[in-house]
């Protein structure tokens, strides 16, 4: 088993907590804020049979977009996932 720790911008949220759910994959969501530009994130965990990692990378790429704004007289690319995929030795659910 794994846990994902799957670092998100705040906008994507929504969808990526849907998909999940409409999936079978049970969620914890975080709020949480980005270092570089102190933007909102969410941050979930995500705990996953191995035999399931690869589909729920696949929806956090699908659902997590990267986009330009505006920044200091110039663009700068935001958005995407920072994923942390960790080998889980025990899950409980109480």
């Amino acid at each position: 088993m794994k846990l994902v720790v799957a670092v998100v911008q705040s906008d994507d949220a929504p969808a990526l907590a849907r998909a999940l759910a409409e999936n079978g994959f049970q969620a914890t969501r975080l709020p949480s804020r980005g270092g570089f530009l102190n933007h909102k994130n969410t941050t979930f965990l995500i705990g996953v049979e191995d035999a399931r990692l690869e589909e729920v990378k696949a929806l956090i790429v699908e659902k997590a977009e990267a986009r330009t704004v505006p920044h200091e007289g110039g663009e700068l690319e935001v958005g995407g996932a920072v994923l942390f995929v960790l080998d889980l030795l025990e899950f409980l659910k109480l």
